[in-house]
């Protein structure tokens, strides 16, 4: 997917899956392909190198969440997607389904939407919504969201 793309490779992973793909995400940036990285984990060092490479921290910080550290997320174009969880039972899923690509994209471009604010405004965010946007998590989010796939890294 990656050294096909014409358009664009927008990822959402952590830092340390996202690593042993640099030098297809290198070969494709050659090609004046847009690289958009969301990254978990602190230490994005290794994917800033490349400065053809937009890189942002998941939420301004890399902040873990969940199952974040073992779930892969990749858009390709506007015309592919994939979303894999390395657990002890990995599993991947693949679709060209412009609806439901389109529905990634979009988790994918608010991703980038918030690490931007958190860039420019994220004290003010705390302050509003609780740290790492803890008050919110807590209103609207499932207490059991992310367990399962989380369950299945440790097993």
């Amino acid at each position: 997917m990656i050294t096909g793309a014409q358009r664009h490779v927008w990822i959402k992973a952590p830092a340390e899956m996202i690593v042993p793909r640099l030098p297809m995400l290198t070969e494709t940036a050659n090609r004046g392909v847009q690289i958009i990285l969301i990254v978990f984990g602190e230490d994005e060092s290794a994917l800033r190198a490349d400065p053809r490479f937009t890189v942002f921290l998941h939420e301004g910080r890399g902040a873990h969440r969940g199952a974040s550290d073992v779930v892969f997320t990749m858009t390709v174009d506007s015309e592919s997607f994939i979303i894999a969880s390395y657990t002890a039972d990995a599993s991947a899923s693949f679709a060209n389904n412009p609806s439901l690509v389109y529905v990634v994209e979009t988790m994918i471009t608010h991703e980038v939407y918030l690490a931007e604010m958190y860039s420019k405004i994220g004290p003010t965010l705390d302050s509003l919504f609780g740290e790492h946007l803890s008050a919110l998590r807590e209103k609207y989010r499932p207490a059991d969201m992310g367990l399962r796939l989380a369950k299945k890294q440790t097993e």
